[in-house]
Parts: structure tokens; C-alpha cells; sequence
């Protein structure tokens, strides 16, 4: 009973490690942990495998506590159940890996999207570089309709550095994210929201980075929580103590979702 309790056991730590190397090997991890943890992730599946590995070929091997016959150990583990231990550890991950789709859950997107966030209280994040207009020109292309194009995180994070918000209040810009309804800052009932999840470690610490998105007529149809490109004029609004951006829109379509939905990168 104990050696089949020995290669049981070895075979759920290979199980663990082969679902960490596989992750890796397979591009999935780029929907769970930042890029300075993949890394970590391979080689911790493979000490996993070659772990469970050495302790499947020395299961048969005889061991001793080195006390002796009468040293008072208890040795005998016949009570535990491998093959009921074997599920506990081994179905989890294996379900997960077959059920997954490696992506945010539509229940994610609606909790974590709806919610406010201050961009000062979280600059941290995103530190932007001393900006001028210059700067802008020299390291931002420009689409066809002459709007430069960077990403939402750029955009959000310059709310509350008045810098920034001189030089990019009234300029055209590109960018892309999820669209959704706007629930709260919405006076006059022509606003949406566009939002992209942002981690700094994993999956679990994302928040939903969001964009007022302002339109003149009638609101985009495009599907809630579809990825969609958009373009428009950039301002900033005052509630409070918090100042927010928000795009006046001016072209909207629905576009394909960054490898991995993106969640780490802020490009």
C-alpha cells in the first residue's frame, strides 16, 4: 500500500507540473500571470516533473526513519486512501484545463468593467513619460484620419496629470478596448464605455481600465464586451476631486481580440 501511495502520489506532482509546462508551451499563460512570471512558471513545472519523476523510480526503494525499531513513528499510512487522494489533487486541474477557455469570464468582464476607477490613485501603474507635443509626434503614428494612435491606458492615466491633459485635451486619437453600457457618469444618455482589463501579477488582481466614450447620435449597437477600434476627440471632465477622460467619438468599428486578450501589456 505504501509504494502504490508513493506512485500516486509522484504521478499528481507530474500531473501539476506537466499542466504548469504545458501553459507555457502553449501560450495560455499569457492569460493568467504577467510575462516576469512566465519564466517561473516553466521552470516550476519542470522541477515538478522531474520531482515526481525521481520519486516514481524510487518508489519501491525500502526507507527508514533512522530510529531505530522501537523509535515510536508512527510509519503506517494505510488510513489515507491514494486513489481518493489522487482525485483530490489531480481533477481540479484537470477540469480546469479541459472546461477553460483561457480567457475572462463574461461575469469578470461585467463586474470588474462597471466599477469607477481614480486614474491618479493608480498612475502608478502606467508611469508616463514627460510629454510634449513633440514627443507625441515623434513616437505615435497616425491613422488615415490623421488620429494618433495609443492605447487606453495612456489615455486614462493622463487624467490628473494637468501636463499631459493641456497637451492631449482636443487632439484626435485611436485607440481600442472592450465597449460596453456607461452606468454611472451618463447626464445625457449618449454615453458608452470602453474599458481593457489591466494586471500587474495575475488574473485575479485585473482591474477593467475604462474610457468615457461620448457619441453624438445614436450609440454604437455593436455587442456588449466586444473588442472594438475607435476613434475621437480627446477631453476630461471634473466629479468631485477626480478628473476623468472621456472621447468624443467620431468613428467606431468592431475589431479582433490582442493575443491573450492582452491582460499584462500596456502597449
Amino acid at each position: 500500500m505504501e509504494r502504490l501511495q508513493r506512485i500516486l502520489f509522484s504521478l499528481a506532482v507530474m500531473t501539476w507540473g506537466g499542466a504548469l509546462v504545458y501553459l507555457y508551451q502553449s501560450g495560455h499563460v499569457v492569460s493568467y500571470v504577467s510575462e516576469k512570471f512566465h519564466l517561473v512558471c516553466l521552470i516550476g513545472g519542470l522541477a515538478m516533473l522531474v520531482l515526481g519523476l525521481f520519486n516514481l523510480l524510487t518508489s519501491g526503494v525500502e526507507s527508514s526513519c533512522h530510529h531505530g525499531d522501537e523509535c515510536g513513528h508512527e510509519h503506517d499510512h494505510s488510513d489515507m486512501n491514494p486513489v481518493m487522494s489522487l482525485g483530490i489533487m489531480i481533477l481540479p486541474i484537470a477540469l480546469s484545463l479541459q472546461w477553460s477557455e483561457h480567457r475572462p469570464s463574461e461575469v469578470l468582464l461585467e463586474n470588474k468593467s462597471t466599477q469607477d476607477v481614480d486614474p491618479e490613485a493608480l498612475s502608478f501603474l502606467n508611469n508616463l513619460p514627460p510629454y510634449t507635443l513633440e514627443t507625441l509626434e515623434e513616437t505615435r503614428s497616425k491613422n488615415a484620419q490623421g488620429a494618433y494612435q495609443v492605447n487606453i491606458f495612456e489615455l486614462f492615466y493622463s487624467a490628473g496629470d494637468r501636463e499631459v491633459e493641456k497637451i492631449f485635451d482636443g487632439l484626435s486619437f485611436e485607440t481600442e478596448g472592450r465597449i460596453r453600457d456607461e452606468k454611472r457618469r451618463n447626464p445625457t444618455g449618449k454615453r458608452m464605455r470602453l474599458y481593457r482589463l489591466q494586471g500587474t501579477c495575475c488574473a485575479a488582481d485585473a482591474i477593467a481600465i475604462p474610457l468615457g466614450l461620448e457619441f453624438e447620435g445614436e450609440l454604437s449597437d455593436i455587442p456588449h464586451h466586444s473588442w472594438v477600434k475607435v476613434s475621437g476627440v480627446m477631453s476630461y471632465e471634473q466629479e468631485g476631486n477626480r478628473t476623468y477622460p472621456v472621447l468624443q467619438v467620431t468613428t467606431i468599428e468592431e475589431s479582433t481580440a490582442p493575443y491573450g486578450e492582452d491582460l499584462f501589456s500596456t502597449r
